[in-house]
């Protein structure tokens, strides 16, 4: 089921028009920056987007802009199926990872430790009314972010609400999940 549901969804944001996807995530940081004005953070971890994710550089645009440190996951390659967060800045230069997805280049000095971020935003392929993601099926950032205390936020296009999909027991849930059109929170 959840294999479907992925295969699904991706295939339908990768058909999404330049123009429109465009349009949505201009919807979307603005959704995401309302949020955000009730919180106190200064930093906040994003991720690259790719094969039609809600994009996130002009959130990390307005993020500089308001002074944040923003931070971008990459792979740990000392600890299998980890995350680690470096810092992400206008003129960071990125490699490409096993999964062809581009990451920062690693560097000890750029590192942020998991519990020093604010925020932690993630991507999703489907979400429902209880909070629980279903993200790519790597399990990346549900391991590494179980038993964290960060403040975790989906972001989604509105097509991305589905009613069932199956949940694993370490699948983590989110609070609040941002599309272009409403702020769920769980």
């Amino acid at each position: 089921m959840n294999t479907h549901i992925r295969k699904t969804i991706c295939s339908f944001r990768k058909s999404i028009t330049s123009t429109e996807q465009k349009k949505m995530s201009y919807f979307l940081t603005k959704n995401i920056i309302k949020f955000f004005s009730f919180l106190d953070f200064k930093t906040i971890a994003i991720y690259f987007s790719v094969n039609g994710e809600c994009n996130t550089k002009f959130l990390a645009k307005n993020l500089w802009k308001n002074k944040k440190k923003v931070f971008l996951p990459v792979l740990n390659p000392f600890l299998q199926k980890k995350l680690l967060f470096i810092r992400y800045l206008e003129n960071t230069k990125f490699i490409k990872n096993k999964f062809s997805i581009p990451e920062p280049i690693l560097k000890k000095d750029n590192v942020i430790k998991l519990e020093d971020l604010n925020i932690i935003i993630l991507p999703v392929v489907a979400f429902n009314e209880n909070g629980n993601r279903l993200g790519m099926g790597g399990g990346f950032y549900d391991y590494t972010l179980q038993r964290k205390k960060n403040l975790i936020i989906g972001i989604a296009y509105d097509f991305q609400l589905i009613k069932n999909f199956s949940i694993k027991k370490w699948d983590v849930s989110l609070p609040v999940v941002i599309t272009p059109s409403k702020i769920f929170k769980f």
